[in-house]
Formats: C-alpha cells, structure tokens, sequence
C-alpha cells in the first residue's frame, strides 16, 4: 500500500477537525501521534502511516475508512506491510486516557488542580445542543496531548525518570506508552529528558513521514500542522523524470496530450496480479478469474476495466496507484477512464462478505461454500462465488439487493456469475465446477432462480412479491398474515350463503312481511318454542313443505312454470343487483384462494400449516353458517309462501346442512306437475 494513500486517510481521519474549533482531533488517539510527526516532532521509524492507521482503527473501527484496513490486516492477512508496520498496542483509547486526566485533575481527596493543562481538557457540556460523546470530544480534543502534559509536570516534580508512582497511578497509560519501543520516539509526549530518548537528538524536519515527492514535482512545506497529504500520483514505468522533458500522464493527467493515453494491457495486468496476490478473495479478484477462465467476456473484462473495479472499492490497497492517478485526479482527461471504466455498482469485498454471512447464517447452508463463509470472513476464500449461488438459489433474499443491482449493470459481461445466458459452467460459479473457490464442487441449489422444489422449514421465503422476502420475525409476522387471509375467504364464503338465503327469503315471503320475516334467524322465526320444538319437528318438515307447496298451487289453478314464462325481461332491475353482489363476493374469493395457492407453492412447512390453520378456523367460526341457511329458507317456505315461489324451492328442502360450497339455487317443477308415483307423501 502506497504511503500518499495511507497518509490521505489519516488526513481524512485526523486533520481538520471542527470539535472544539481544534485543528485536529485527538479521538482516536493515535490521531494525536499523527499531529506529532506532521509537526516533525518524532522520527520517521514512529510514524509509519500503516501503524497509525491500523492503532487508530482498533480503537475506532466504525470510522469510514476502517473497514477496508481491518480486512486486509486481518490476522491471516497475507499482506507483508501489515506485519511491518503493526499497531502501537502500548497506546491506550482515548477514553481511557481522557478518565486519567479527570482523575489528575480532581485531585485525589484535595484540591482539584488547577492548570492549563485541565482547563483545555473539561468534563463540562457547555454546548446543550451537543450529544455527550460530541461535547464529551469537543471539551477534551487532545487527550493524550493533555495527558502527557500534566504527567510531565509530575514527572518533573519527581524526578528525570519514570518512577513506580507513575506506573502505578492514573498516569500509568502515558508511562507505559512512553516505556514501549515505539512511545519512545514521540519526545514531546514523553520528554526529551527521558532515558530512552534523551540521547537522541531532534531530527530535521525533512524526517518527517510523507510520501516521496513525484519527479519534476514541488514538495509541500513541512512543519504545517494542517497540510493535507499529498495527492496518491505515482511515476509511469520506465519515465526518466528529466527537467526538460514533459511530465507523465501518471503526474498529470490533465495535460491534453492525455486524452489519448492508454495504459497497456499488460500493465494493467500487472497490477491486478499484485493485487490479487495480497487479497485475492477480493470481488474484483472473482470477476478477473470469470474472465481470464474465459467464462465471462465483454466490456468489463477489459484489465483496465478490473483494475478500475478493484481500486473503486479498495483504493488503499498497493497496486492502483496507477489507475487512482489517472482516473482519480480531479480534472483528468484520459478517456481510457471512460472507454474502459470500472463497473459503478461494484460489490466492495466487505459488503461481499457481510451479505454471505447474514444469508448463509439465515438460510442458506445447503449452498457450495455457506458453510466457511457462515463463521467469518477469514475462511471465506471467494465471497462473490458464494453469494451468487445463493442470489441464483433465492433470487429474493434482502442480502442480494446490491448483487442483483451490480448484475443489471455487468450482466451482459458476466452471464454465468449473474444467472443469465445458458447458465454454462464457470470457474468457481457454474453447476458443479470442479475448481471453485470453495473447493466443494457442488451445485448451486438452483440454477434457474425458481422456489425450492420440495417442502421445507425454512425461516424464510418469497411470499407473492420480490419484495415480501420476511425472516425472523417478520416470518412469523407473516404466517398470522396468512391465517387472516384464510379466514377472510371463509368469511367471504359464509357472507355469500347469509346472502343468498337472505334473498331467497324475500322472494318467498309476502310484501307485507318483508320487512318482518326475511332477515329473522331461524330462532326467531319459529316463535318461541325454541331450540326443543325446531329439533322435535326437523324429521315431519319436509312432508308437510311438499303438502303446502301441492295444495296453494292446486288453489291457485296456474302451474308455477307457467307463471315463470309470463316475465317478459331476461333479467330484472333487482337480479341485475343481487347477480353484482355475486360477481364482487365470486371474484374476491376466488383471487384470495388463488393468492393462497400461491402461498403454498413455495413449499414452505410454515406457510402451508398456516394456510391450513386459517381455513380450520374459518370452518370453525363461520361453519354453521350453511346449516342456518337451510333453516331460514324452509322456515319461511312453511310460513305460507304463494304458488309462484315454487319455482324457487331448492331441491333440499329438509333440515339439512348446506355445504360452504353449494352455492346454487336448483329449480324443480311444482309437486302438482310430479306425477303421484314419482312425488310421493
């Protein structure tokens, strides 16, 4: 990893600081140790920007650019300069250091001291628009700096060396920071009249850790304290650096003479070969592999091209000092950044290997490579391979949303990684490869992006929509979603018998006792015998129905088919009415049942017993609904209905139940039309 990009995120991290009004800031505190040698006030040996980064972001590892540090320094990092420049583990949190100074400042008991030092380092909130980590910051920006301060005065007050008190006290985090190899070189922190360093003299400001200048370039002064870092621009190969001869298009790349620069094929190979032999589970690693094995061609195969997509999310890493001059640097005019660019929703390694923990940790084990990926990122050799299987398997999963948006825009280059084309074998991703990164072999769970083809438990599952992906308790949330929705087709089933003995009712019954008798239950439609004399007269009710119907219709001398084929509409005002009430109540029940269907298609266990369960409870709550129906219908029959309700008798006209699903009225001749050995008593 180059220098000038290290110290322009250290820059970013430290410099500029508006906590306070301070010019930098001291949270983390290896910040502070960054301020020291931009002051030239410790040797370059303590100020190797990779250590600082590193201490500062085991300190602070939510900080922007932290996490791309955290994995290449990894614990089985395989990258030479994260052994070489380790972290300072001697240097203590900010928070840490920021209790010690209230301790020295309240005093042990007496009188709280009074200094310089615990008057720039307050534990007061005097901003209330501020949180308390923000004031916390803003009244103490220098922690270690103050630290040492009042640890120097009391170290003079002692004595020239480090004594026991010291180690033992509230300033032991500054003594046993200043004990160790690398406090040691900070003189200021520590005091020149230290023992370890009072034998070496101030260095020249030109000792101070910055990146070499580039050839034919100004170097920026030294001594600033808020200088920024110098821009990442490195030397073309071969360049001879002369005064008289133009600078490189890698020195600036704003010349016009760059417009038409490329850099070669074989170099930006180069560099992607370094880089993927430092990191190479990196994403950009995976896509080089799709197309050097030649499973994947096209524009973004270009090595310029996987160069740009590698350095776009891992610009820290050492080998895109080339491509981050030329396409990085404001104003530039190389159009091989255009004609060649980097995909722009390239999946960053660590969004990779987030995606594929939490989908593989969820539901997804079953699945080449979930296994080693499931326990952390230091086992996972190829995140990308992995996490297209699984986005292939279960196109709907919340993890894939940045898969699936880096595929609508690389696609087209990579078929084989994205699930699309022929879906042919490819290194590390196609169906049963023999070299994938995971070293299993195996085949994705599905290569076509369908559901599971057999039942199973999953926690998981795209109900309906692409975007109805639930998991955890959003699943459950989901399966009492589902038992609502069986319930309400019962209760829709249930509405449409009520409504149809309802009508029924009304055209049997007199004008008169329309209002009366068509919406009474069976209850009160007998009266008040009750329960008893309805159970006592359910076996002599159709007899004496089939006696009424035969006699008001001899009465009357018109045979209701008769009376039928007088109506000279095809369909009345009132059945137009009751048939639209049909069409809505039919068409909502049939669209939920079929959205169930649906449901259970996905072969999910849970699911499917919940579908089951809201139909039980449905059959359950609303189930006598059918046999009230039948009850309402003959009650009102028996009650005196005319002749030309004849046409209108169901073909049950007992006490029988009527199924959910008998939703239709059946016409019979009147019983005067049946002949006597076909009608019976």
């Amino acid at each position: 990893m180059e220098d000038a990009v290290l110290q322009r995120d250290l820059a970013r991290m430290c410099a500029g600081s508006t906590l306070g009004g301070a010019a930098y800031t001291g949270w983390p505190a290896a910040c502070t140790l960054w301020y020291e040698c931009q002051q030239g006030r410790a040797p370059a040996a303590s100020c190797q920007p990779l250590s600082l980064l590193q201490t500062a972001c085991n300190e602070s590892p939510q900080l922007e650019a932290c996490m791309t540090y955290m994995l290449i320094c990894a614990p089985q990092s395989v990258v030479r300069q994260c052994a070489q420049q380790p972290p300072i583990r001697e240097l203590r949190p900010a928070m840490q250091l920021h209790t010690a100074v209230q301790q020295i400042c309240v005093g042990n008991g007496s009188q709280p001291i009074d200094s310089e030092a615990c008057r720039s380092c307050s534990s007061q909130t005097f901003d209330p628009d501020k949180v308390t980590v923000q004031a916390l910051q803003a009244n103490c920006a220098d922690p270690l700096g103050t630290l040492s301060s009042l640890c120097l005065e009391e170290q003079r007050s002692l004595g020239s060396n480090i004594s026991a008190s010291l180690l033992n006290g509230s300033c032991s985090n500054w003594a046993a920071f200043c004990e160790s190899e690398a406090g040691s070189g900070f003189w200021q922190l520590c005091d020149a009249s230290n023992s370890t360093a009072a034998a070496r003299p101030l260095p020249a400001p030109a000792v101070v850790a910055r990146p070499p200048p580039t050839p034919g370039a100004k170097s920026p002064p030294l001594g600033s304290p808020t200088a920024p870092a110098p821009p990442p621009k490195v030397e073309a190969a071969g360049a001879g650096g002369g005064a008289a001869e133009p600078p490189s298009c890698y020195t600036d790349p704003l010349q016009d003479r760059c417009r038409s620069f490329q850099q070669s094929n074989a170099d930006s190979e180069a560099d992607v070969q370094q880089l993927c032999a430092s990191l190479p589970s990196m994403v950009g690693c995976s896509l080089w592999q799709q197309c050097s094995s030649g499973a994947a061609s096209g524009t973004f195969c270009q090595p310029f091209s996987v160069l740009g997509s590698i350095c776009a999310a891992n610009s820290a890493v050492d080998g895109c000092g080339r491509w981050a001059a030329l396409c990085t640097t404001p104003g530039s005019v190389v159009r091989q950044c255009l004609t060649a660019a980097p995909i722009r929703g390239v999946l960053a390694t660590s969004q990779a290997w987030e995606a594929v923990s939490q989908a593989c940790a969820a539901d997804g084990k079953a699945v080449a490579g979930c296994e080693a990926c499931a326990t952390g990122a230091s086992t996972c050799s190829d995140p990308l391979a992995v996490l297209s299987r699984l986005c292939i398997a279960s196109p709907g999963v919340a993890q894939c949303s940045a898969f699936h948006l880096m595929c609508a825009e690389a696609g087209t280059t990579f078929q084989s990684l994205c699930g699309g084309g022929d879906r042919a074998p490819a290194a590390g991703i196609g169906i049963g490869a023999s070299n994938s990164s995971s070293g299993t072999g195996q085949a994705p769970a599905s290569s076509s992006g369908e559901a599971k083809p057999y039942i199973h438990a999953a926690m998981s599952a795209v109900i309906l929509f692409k975007s109805w992906v639930p998991s955890g308790g959003a699943y459950l949330a989901s399966c009492l979603a589902i038992i609502g929705l069986a319930l309400l087709v019962q209760a829709l089933k249930a509405l449409t018998l009520q409504l149809e003995a309802r009508w029924v009712v009304q055209l049997l019954s007199p004008p008169d006792a329309l209002t009366t008798s068509a919406f009474k239950t069976p209850e009160y439609a007998y009266g008040s015998a009750g329960k008893d004399r309805r159970r006592s007269s359910t076996a002599s009710n159709a007899p004496m129905l089939r006696s009424s119907m035969r006699q008001s219709s001899m009465a009357h001398q018109q045979p209701p088919l008769q009376q039928v084929q007088e109506q000279r509409h095809l369909i009345t005002r009132a059945e137009l009415g009751r048939n639209a009430v049909r069409s809505c109540l039919t068409g909502g029940v049939v669209l939920l049942e079929y959205c169930l269907v649906l449901v259970v298609v996905t072969f999910n266990l849970g699911l499917i017993l919940s579908a089951t369960l809201g139909f039980c409870l449905g059959a359950l709550i609303f189930g006598h609904t059918g046999e009230r129906a039948a009850v309402l219908t003959a009650a009102s029959m028996a009650g005196g209905a005319g002749p030309a309700a004849a046409p209108f008798i169901t073909s049950r006209t007992s006490l029988q139940p009527l199924s959910e699903g008998d939703l239709d009225i059946q016409f019979v001749p009147s019983p005067s039309l049946i002949p006597p050995q076909a009608g019976g008593v």
